[in-house]
């Protein structure tokens, strides 16, 4: 895999993340393959990747830490071999699109990176109180 492209793969089995209420699968409105409405958990790994390459990449894709629109959340930290990113979004598609506009243009900047992305379903979605 060139380290200019994200390749994506489907878990084999589905895990069940977050239960979205009534009122965020209005707002998460995108349907699965039996026209229920889901958003979708995107995990992206950067093999090789450090805090620093991560830094650089964040910095931007999320100006003035801010999410891009139809995201819901962003968290990231090391893992045995490389970077982690799991990021909430409305949709794959919209994601995708993110990879192809800004996430792969800033790991090219970053260096010699393996990101490897796959998508998780979400079918439940439990906040914290506040």
């Amino acid at each position: 895999m060139s380290p200019t492209s994200l390749s994506a793969h489907e878990p084999t089995q589905n895990p069940r993340l977050f239960k979205a209420s009534q009122a965020q699968e209005q707002w998460l409105s995108v349907p699965d393959e039996k026209g229920i409405n889901i958003a979708v958990a995107v995990q992206v790994d950067i093999y090789g990747g450090g805090e620093g390459q991560y830094e650089q990449i964040a910095a931007g894709l999320f100006p003035d830490g801010n999410l891009p629109e139809g995201w819901l959340l962003h968290f990231a930290g090391p893992t045995e071999d490389g970077w982690r990113a799991i990021n909430v979004v409305q949709s794959r598609d919209r994601f995708e699109a993110f990879a192809r506009d800004q996430l792969v243009p800033a790991v090219q900047q970053a260096g010699d990176l393996r990101p490897q992305v796959t998508y998780f379903p979400i079918n439940t979605m439990i906040n914290a109180r506040r």
